[in-house]
């Protein structure tokens, strides 16, 4: 049983991480029940193979089901190891995260601060497991509005990733624009601008001019520069850093719509509406085609931050389309997509208010089920009846969601 527990939670562990969460389900369950078979119920590797588990439900929707085992693990953790185990942060930090996603940041932020708290305690100084957790709390810290404790926390950890693993790598580089956006909420978009400019020319002293954390640093940097009131500098970054991240990331792909938003913005205030429609209309496009299909099968933070990212796109969708038509017709778009996420977010909290009640739970599995199905087949261009099936799921869907409410 250990070594079924240990293969099928390392394949589905990769296949949680590839999407493919439909496969990786059964993996991940069998995992935990031969871990329990071998070691019983209360051994540290069950909880280490429920935290898994726990991060795939949260993925696909079932809200309550993560949370039943984002605890249990918890709470095997600490009577296996003490309350100021590493493992126990771990785990803080999952509930954590899904206390975040559901929007209750007051049940948080102890949460993440005890995770800090025990790896200041446990690791040494320079630990990268602390750099994550005090970015997770800085992150907490940044969208409850505490700006200054925000900006000095993710300081840190910005500045122990570096010291771990170097100027150029991934986690350091997303580690300092962490901070940079801190900088940008707090009004200072010059002083984001040059540390943006520092983190990407360190990057670069390492790894090629056109690697995807390079630009995306570079990016930002341009964001920064617009908001400083520089346009001139920040289309001639967005144009030389832009076609970069384009050629990592494809041309459609969902982190774009932000920067090209900004884009838009920048064209706007030199007066090129026609290249700010242009870069408006790309952004409405990805959204369309890669961001809503896919609603049912991403987390809630996901959701919340398109939800959040809709008033900006709709102040430029006014600003920049001169025709009222025009107008009229990009607002629509960004109704229908505000619509849509809370539709989804609305569904995933109705499965984790159906709470310990059996028939609500059989109901709430049935929805989770029948969104992941729906959101698998938008990949399958050539499956068999795919317009009759997608249609027939999804008015199981609103059945459903309509007996969860």
């Amino acid at each position: 049983p250990l070594e079924l527990a240990a293969a099928s939670g390392a394949l589905g562990e990769l296949l949680r991480e590839a999407g493919r969460y439909g496969e990786s389900a059964p993996l991940l369950a069998l995992a935990v029940q031969q871990a329990i078979a071998a070691q019983g119920p209360d051994h540290p590797d069950v909880a280490a193979y429920l935290l898994n588990e726990g991060n795939l439900l949260r993925a696909t929707g079932d809200l309550a089901g993560a949370s039943l085992r984002y605890e249990r693990a918890l709470a095997i953790f600490e009577a296996a190891h003490g309350p100021d185990h590493p493992f126990v942060a771990t785990a803080l930090t999952n509930v954590a995260g899904l206390a975040s996603g559901l929007g209750d940041g007051a049940s948080a932020r102890p949460l993440l601060e005890r995770a800090v708290a025990i790896y200041e305690k446990t690791l040494p100084p320079d630990h990268e497991f602390l750099a994550t957790g005090l970015n997770n709390l800085g992150t907490r810290q940044l969208n409850d509005g505490d700006l200054e404790a925000a900006f000095a926390t993710l300081t840190r950890a910005a500045q122990v990733w570096e010291r771990s693993l170097g100027p150029a790598h991934p986690s350091t580089v997303t580690g300092w624009r962490n901070v940079a956006t801190t900088l940008l909420a707090s009004g200072r978009a010059a002083d984001a601008a040059t540390l943006l400019g520092e983190v990407a020319s360190r990057a670069a002293a390492v790894l090629p001019t056109n690697h995807p954390a390079v630009a995306g640093a570079r990016v930002q940097q341009a964001e920064a520069l617009s908001w400083a009131g520089d346009q001139v500098a920040a289309l001639a970054l967005y144009r030389t850093a832009l076609p970069v991240l384009e050629a990592g990331l494809g041309a459609d792909h969902p982190d774009l719509a932000w920067p090209l938003t900004d884009l838009a913005r920048s064209e706007r205030l030199v007066g090129d509406e026609e290249a700010a429609r242009a870069a408006l209309t790309r952004v409405e496009g990805i959204v369309r085609r890669q961001i809503l299909p896919l609603l049912d099968a991403t987390s809630e933070r996901e959701r919340i931050l398109l939800l959040q990212s809709l008033r900006h796109h709709a102040d430029l969708a006014l600003s920049v389309f001169d025709r009222p038509s025009d107008a009229a017709s990009a607002y629509r778009a960004l109704l229908a997509w505000k619509g849509a996420a809370l539709g989804s977010l609305l569904a995933q909290r109705a499965v984790a208010r159906a709470g310990a009640d059996p028939k609500s739970q059989e109901t709430a599995m049935a929805l989770v089920a029948t969104r992941q199905d729906l959101a698998e087949l938008v990949f399958a261009r050539d499956a068999p009846d795919r317009a009759a099936r997608m249609k027939a799921l999804a008015t199981k869907k609103e059945a459903l969601e309509r007996a969860l409410s």
